[in-house]
């Protein structure tokens, strides 16, 4: 969908008004900008979240009232996002209750445990359910025998066995899109991964118990916000150099920054980010989040880059939500394994000059994982 980049600044700036960080348009939208809008809101996730900048814009008087039919159109969609996100914070809660029942300790990732931070949590629109899993008591086991027996305990209440890669395995238990995993995620650089391994260890006590609905009834645990702030840009590195990313992923980490109040707090993440070898894509998101949400300076972690935070927003706008909209060619599962791997290590060649760690590491930590992973699920041969 062909977007002109005057078109493109009214959507972020409908974004701003959402976040209560704008007072006025710059080019006021009008006719079919608000069709566009929309679908580049569904493109990105973002349904809900434009439909509260609408109704923050109209309420200060910064454009005219959508025309009828298209209101009307855009508040079902919400009314969806809603009773969605409804159902996801009612399945989190019964899924901590039956892994506590059954010894192990869990805490929500990404999805409901980021809509806290939102003025209007029912409106960040849920994908699956990723939920964090470890023996109770069992923090200071290894990455290895975590996994260990939580494939064992999912695999023995599923009637097919289900593959397992380096951090998760799928669990649809009863039509549900659930993601277990044995650890948040991980680098392609062995050592900058095991630093990142032993940070998300000393996270797992201080996770927080959530409530998500009324009188208390119902909880599920999140991680903390020193978690939030190096896990989530972690996983967003993550899908640049896999499927693509989305905005709503990037309004997750402005959530998380915006959330973040302490100087020291935000020493401490970049510090940590530098050993994990991301100072570059850091600098790049503080760009982005500022062009595009309005991020304030004092919340930033580093000094924004020009240069590469533009390369970063144009292939966002280029992807799409987990890449679903990249019209430069997706990568396909048609041929194998094999082939698969050739698409993904050519695709990311684009990003050598910005991130040569990455991108140098990932075929060695692919060939590696694609051995190990058979010790995991030693009944499948993972394409991955």
């Amino acid at each position: 969908m062909p977007v002109s980049p005057v078109l493109f600044r009214k959507f972020f700036e409908l974004l701003q008004f959402a976040l209560h960080r704008r007072k006025e348009f710059s080019i006021p939208p009008e006719g079919e900008d608000w069709e566009v809008m929309l679908e580049l809101c569904r493109h990105h996730t973002l349904t809900g979240i434009g439909y509260s900048g609408v109704e923050e814009a109209v309420r200060k008087k910064a454009c005219e009232p959508l025309r009828m039919e298209l209101t009307v159109a855009w508040k079902l969609l919400v009314q969806k996002v809603e009773n969605e996100n409804r159902r996801q914070q009612h399945d989190a809660a019964v899924l901590t209750e039956i892994f506590r029942k059954e010894g192990f300790s869990t805490c929500i990732l990404k999805g409901q445990a980021l809509a806290r931070l939102y003025e209007h949590p029912e409106r960040r629109e849920a994908g699956d359910i990723d939920v964090w899993v470890w023996p109770a008591g069992g923090e200071t086991m290894s990455l290895a025998e975590r996994r260990k027996k939580v494939v064992a305990y999912c695999n023995a209440q599923l009637a097919v066995p289900q593959e397992v890669v380096y951090h998760h395995m799928a669990f649809p238990v009863k039509g549900k899109d659930i993601e277990v995993h044995f650890t948040p995620s991980w680098m392609s650089a062995p050592w900058q991964n095991r630093r990142l391994q032993q940070f998300l260890d000393e996270e797992m006590p201080h996770r927080m118990p959530y409530c998500c609905s009324e009188g208390g009834k119902e909880f599920f645990y999140v991680p903390s916000l020193a978690m939030d702030r190096v896990f989530v840009l972690v996983h967003i590195y993550r899908h640049l150099f896999a499927e693509g990313i989305g905005l709503r992923q990037l309004l997750d980490y402005d959530r998380v920054l915006q959330a973040t109040e302490c100087d020291e707090e935000r020493n401490r993440t970049m510090a940590l980010l530098n050993a994990l070898g991301m100072r570059r894509f850091t600098a790049a998101m503080m760009w982005v989040l500022h062009e595009v949400f309005g991020l304030d300076d004092s919340k930033m972690l580093c000094k924004p880059d020009v240069r590469r935070g533009q390369r970063l927003l144009k292939e966002v706008l280029a992807a799409g939500n987990f890449g679903k909209y990249d019209e430069r060619g997706t990568v396909s599962h048609e041929y194998g394994s094999a082939s698969r791997f050739g698409q993904i290590m050519r695709r990311n060649l684009r990003f050598l000059t910005d991130y040569p760690t990455e991108v140098l590491c990932m075929p060695c930590w692919k060939l590696w994982h694609q051995w190990a992973s058979r010790r995991w699920s030693p009944e499948h041969a993972v394409r991955r």
